[in-house]
């Protein structure tokens, strides 16, 4: 049964030729879902990994180590990403 707002979100994907027979908006949805699932499988994988490596770390070095160790990781990821999206948002700039 359909809600007043519309079909529900699992219905489009049941029949892929008639959804790329509909209208833009579906059929982006549809491409979509492969990114999706590897975007999830990537944010799994490093929720599941986070604390097997540090711990690992924190077994092998310690609390200190393994806590500067993290942290400079952190930072260096964090210049990173600034760096891609200052290059992405300002292109011509970089």
């Amino acid at each position: 049964m359909q809600s007043k707002r519309g079909p529900s979100v699992v219905q489009p994907y049941r029949d892929p030729a008639k959804l790329l027979r509909k209208g833009s908006d579906q059929r982006a949805r549809l491409v979509d879902l492969p990114r999706r699932a590897v975007l999830g499988s990537i944010w799994d994988s490093g929720h599941a990994g986070g604390p097997l490596v540090a711990g690992g770390l924190v077994a092998w070095l310690g609390y200190g180590a393994a806590f500067a160790i993290i942290a400079a990781a952190m930072a260096v990821t964090l210049l990173a990403f600034l760096t891609v999206l200052a290059r992405t948002r300002y292109p011509s700039r970089g």
